[in-house]
């Protein structure tokens, strides 16, 4: 299943995304929005935003450099949807 936040998503569905992202222990903060989750065979597959040793995003070209990541799928999604999108 491929998962889309979208900016202008309502809150309640946001903070229970995050809700969702947090239990796999992955950082909210770090997953960009808009963002595709992809969840496939037990894991989840996303980009996260990369920082330095000191904390610092670390730029490329003209955005935040990003990395993709993939984790044990834990919890399943907690929506009948795969798009979080603003009205």
């Amino acid at each position: 299943m491929k998962i889309v936040v979208e900016r202008g998503a309502n809150d309640a569905d946001l903070n229970l995304a995050r809700d969702w992202v947090i239990a796999h222990g992955v950082d909210p903060n770090l997953v960009p929005i808009p963002a595709e989750i992809v969840v496939d065979d037990g894991r989840i597959t996303f980009e996260q935003l990369v920082r330095d040793e000191d904390g610092r995003f670390v730029i490329e070209g003209d955005d935040v450099k990003r990395t993709t990541v993939t984790v044990e799928q834990r919890w399943p999604w907690p929506f009948e949807r795969a798009v979080l999108a603003g009205a």
